[in-house]
């Protein structure tokens, strides 16, 4: 199955008005690889017939499916090393020592597919900083998927999945095993919540003292780019952090953060 240059151009344009997410020219084999099946799966006779549908009734069901399935949902518990390591080490400690009193905290993970950051940063919380365990916690992860959001909420992970970044031990304390898998223990998972939300069209009235958003701005044009990150300057409190992806940055882009220094990271503070 292949499709016209006209149709490939007409569903990345469909695709970057409803998710903000871009696939350049060149990458024709993208939507052929991700869609074939889920168009012989709904009984149409060729990819260009589905598109075709897509294209008429852009609200449709299968619309959303085809549309989700372009979008990138790459996640693993602990994924990458350094900003969980920075969290640890630097930012949690400045952040519970400067709210001490207040004895509050709130950490939103955007773009959080089926909700292995969010829950990554709830075990490190249970692991490492017990005097929490009296604050007002909040741990919010939101996506545009609601299939991956389904799984986030229900915590149920395959043993492919669970060990992708958990070790034996961290498995026997956090997560039980059942069948086909594993789900987050209930004092975990009762710590958290999950929203269907796209960060451009639809505001999120939550403050944040951190929110991680990694990998996700990469698919973004400059001008949605910056419109995410008056979002994020938005919903976060002053000295607030943001944490992007290896390739991300707020240079350029938006003068209210400044860069945290810390080495491995891309992890920016709330200037003004």
């Amino acid at each position: 199955m292949s499709i016209s240059s006209e149709r490939f151009f007409a569903l990345a344009g469909l695709l970057k008005k409803e998710t903000a997410v871009v696939i350049d020219s060149g990458r024709e084999y993208l939507i052929e690889a991700r869609l074939t099946q889920i168009a012989y799966e709904a009984g149409f006779d060729s990819l260009t017939d589905m598109i075709d549908q897509v294209l008429s009734d852009s609200r449709s069901s299968l619309s959303k499916r085809v549309l989700l399935a372009l979008t990138t949902a790459e996640t693993s518990f602990f994924r990458d090393a350094a900003p969980f390591e920075a969290l640890k080490n630097r930012i949690l400690p400045e952040i519970i020592k400067r709210k001490t009193g207040a004895r509050n905290l709130s950490i939103w993970s955007v773009g959080c597919a089926s909700g292995q950051e969010l829950y990554s940063v709830a075990i490190l919380l249970a692991e490492n900083f017990p005097e929490l365990r009296d604050w007002d916690i909040r741990l919010v992860g939101s996506d545009i998927n609601p299939y991956l959001l389904a799984q986030a909420k229900a915590g149920t992970y395959s043993a492919v999945e669970a060990n992708r970044g958990l070790s034996p031990e961290l498995i026997n304390r956090y997560l039980i095993s059942g069948k086909g898998g594993y789900q987050i223990r209930d004092e975990i998972r009762q710590k958290t919540s999950f929203y269907e939300r796209n960060i451009l069209d639809s505001w999120f009235p939550f403050r944040a003292d951190i929110i991680l958003c990694r990998n996700t701005l990469i698919y973004f044009d400059i001008p949605d780019r910056i419109k995410a990150l008056r979002r994020f300057h938005r919903a976060l409190n002053d000295r607030g952090y943001l944490l992007m992806g290896t390739a991300e940055s707020t240079r350029h882009l938006h003068s209210g953060f400044s860069p945290a220094d810390i080495n491995g990271t891309n992890i920016f503070m709330k200037a003004s």
